[in-house]
């Protein structure tokens, strides 16, 4: 590569794989999603600091196979630290800064993830300028990491990335402790992209500098269109009605029902993670039978008709009125969101020969099937469950006369 600056920004980089994916990110989306997402990922992120007249730009790999590939993709310089053998993440980071400062003699120095696709030039102009009055900065992530890097030449001979425990939350403290807090200037919280939290946690900026990244998704459907605004719900000066299933199949001499892993960290990072039943809002007009099969169906894939369900209508000239009696009424009156939950009974169509499980990754996880038995002993840790089923759960143990 040809040097013409003495500002260096080194990309640290992996060739994006099926197998070579944030694991985190896999796990709540899949394998693939993560891939295409972390090529959206450093396209914007080259894209974004690609044109500065202040510093130089090249990529720094393990093999000289994944530089090969960047090379051609992504039309960027770079070099290869490691070949024979596996080294670990700090010999990585200590051998990229060495090979910039012996073999390019750069002066200033910054090494950043490939996730970190909503950085700017001026961005790393700001942390450049930094380095005139101090050997080093950097970006510690609010988990304890570390997502930028930044060292003077005259620093690059020391071993400072010797026993550093790094991907972990000790990672940012171990290093500052071989630097000296006299030698850096520490930039904001921040993280890079490594769970799907962070992404949700990011999607402004995401929205406002990373086209390819966003319109990833928004093709997945994690921005809602103009016309289908998100509603703050926490906003509003009301009760929100909602409704639970209780699906319940018979098991050899009892029964069974069906839990799941609640996921909306974009909507309720709070509870996303605990255990509950299927549930959600019911619709304007929407009768509260009829939004519990709805939700069910959205959530699971299974359809199913609710148990001790008695309605009766009266109209009165265009008005309809629909009395219910759910299983169990249960209200949020303090702490959480301020639901108001009719939870039913339901049972499995058994008509249906294609009634089977099938997840919805946007809202749901793990979906099974457990005997009240078991439900029994999970409950004994009633914090892993969404608190406005528990009640509906307890009373369901009742009925059987489990508890």
């Amino acid at each position: 590569m040809n040097k013409t600056k003495d500002n260096l920004v080194i990309v640290l980089v992996k060739k994006p794989t099926i197998e070579n994916t944030k694991t985190r990110i896999a796990k709540d989306t899949s394998k693939n999603f993560a891939k295409i997402l972390a090529e959206a990922s450093i396209s914007d992120l080259l894209n974004n600091i690609g044109n500065s007249n202040y510093f130089d730009i090249i990529i720094s790999t393990d093999t000289f196979d994944d530089l090969s590939w960047f090379e051609k993709n992504y039309n960027v310089n770079g070099f290869s630290v490691n070949n024979e053998k596996k080294i670990n993440k700090g010999m990585v980071i200590n051998k990229s800064f060495k090979t910039a400062v012996n073999e390019y003699k750069y002066k200033k120095i910054i090494l950043i993830p490939m996730d970190l696709p909503f950085v700017n030039v001026n961005d790393l102009i700001s942390v450049f300028s930094r380095l005139e009055n101090n050997n080093f900065v950097l970006g510690p992530e609010m988990n304890g990491g570390i997502y930028l890097i930044g060292m003077v030449d005259s620093q690059a001979k020391k071993n400072v990335f010797k026993n550093i425990r790094w991907s972990t939350k000790n990672s940012f403290n171990d290093l500052i402790s071989n630097i000296g807090r006299n030698n850096c200037y520490v930039l904001q919280l921040n993280n890079d992209i490594n769970t799907f939290q962070d992404i949700l946690n990011h999607k402004d900026m995401i929205k406002m500098s990373c086209p390819k990244l966003y319109d990833l998704l928004c093709r997945n459907g994690y921005y809602l269109s103009d016309k289908k605004k998100y509603i703050n719900f926490d906003d509003l000066d009301i009760c929100i009605p909602a409704v639970s299933a209780i699906i319940e199949r018979k098991y050899k001499n009892s029964y069974q029902i069906l839990i799941q892993t609640r996921h909306k960290p974009s909507v309720d990072p709070e509870y996303s993670g605990l255990l509950e039943i299927p549930s959600g809002i019911i619709n304007k007009y929407e009768s509260a039978s009829t939004a519990i099969v709805r939700e069910v169906f959205e959530e699971t894939g299974l359809k199913v008709v609710t148990k001790n369900d008695k309605t009766t209508y009266r109209n009165n000239k265009k008005d309809v009125i629909i009395n219910n009696e759910p299983f169990l009424y249960s209200q949020q009156i303090k702490g959480g969101r301020s639901y108001i939950n009719l939870s039913f009974l339901c049972k499995l169509k058994s008509d249906d020969k294609k009634n089977k499980l099938l997840e919805n990754i946007h809202e749901t996880r793990n979906l099974h099937w457990i005997t009240i038995v078991e439900l029994k002993k999970l409950l004994k840790k009633p914090n892993q469950f969404f608190p406005i089923i528990i009640p509906t759960l307890i009373k369901y143990l009742n009925s059987k006369n489990v508890i």
